[in-house]
């Protein structure tokens, strides 16, 4: 069992959010568990390794996000997920939503 303490903390000092969602599934264990909220300060601006909420397809997944010389590396938290990369033209369909600021 994983208790809140035990878990990474995820909070920029004096950051504000501008949207808030439900973690869903297992890919971001420990920081985040399924049912956390998950608060997103909008930007596309991030820096390698900052657990970002990313739209893929349409899609939106929270991993650590790293830029690659023609795409992405999206790595999640829980190690029996595996790295997903992302690169050339299917570069294109990943945009940055915003970075996770706090969870509750």
């Amino acid at each position: 069992m994983v208790r809140p303490s035990d878990r990474e903390t995820v909070f920029i000092q004096g950051a504000k959010a501008d949207i808030a969602f439900r973690c869903r599934g297992q890919s971001m264990r420990p920081t985040f568990l399924d049912g956390d909220l998950v608060f997103i300060r909008r930007q596309a601006a991030f820096s390698d390794g900052q657990i970002v909420a990313v739209m893929i397809d349409n899609g939106l997944t929270l991993k650590r996000l790293y830029r690659l010389s023609d795409g992405y590396k999206l790595i999640p938290d829980n190690k029996d997920f595996d790295p997903v990369t992302i690169c050339g033209a299917d570069a294109e369909m990943v945009s940055v939503y915003g970075i996770a600021v706090a969870r509750a």
